[in-house]
């Protein structure tokens, strides 16, 4: 099993190793990188797009990692997509899901935006973890 893993890595993995000059930047090779790969689900894009805007200030960047882990954490026995669309209809009314990370884009696209949402996003999770958890 272990040789069957080893020779997997060898065979079929490519490691890219790219330096860039700011996080900012990293976060856009990444949306153009997944562009060309596997869909991520929509939360994944909005976690991308929260991050980069608060990457412009290293403390902040750190917290929103921090909250961010503690939600999925909180998240990890429900469905996270499923939070985040519901979480959104909560706030600004229905959407369907592929339009989603857009919509994120484009009402949170600054570093305070972001910061705010992520604060919401990870208070609203407890209460919808919960909620779903006494059902």
């Amino acid at each position: 099993m272990l040789y069957d893993f080893v020779e997997y890595l060898r065979d079929q993995v490519t490691v890219v190793k790219l330096t860039v000059t700011s996080e900012g930047a990293a976060y856009t090779i990444f949306e153009t990188l997944n562009d060309r790969g596997l869909d991520l689900s929509p939360l994944d894009l909005v976690k991308d797009h929260l991050y980069s805007r608060a990457a412009q200030t290293p403390h902040r960047l750190r917290d929103m990692e921090s909250r961010w882990v503690q939600m999925m954490a909180t998240l990890a026995n429900v469905s996270a997509d499923a939070f985040s669309k519901a979480f959104w209809a909560s706030r600004h009314g229905r959407i369907r899901t592929p339009q989603l990370s857009e919509t994120f884009k484009s009402t949170y696209a600054d570093g305070n935006g972001a910061i705010e949402v992520s604060q919401d996003m990870l208070r609203a999770a407890e209460q919808y973890a919960r909620a779903r958890y006494v059902r």
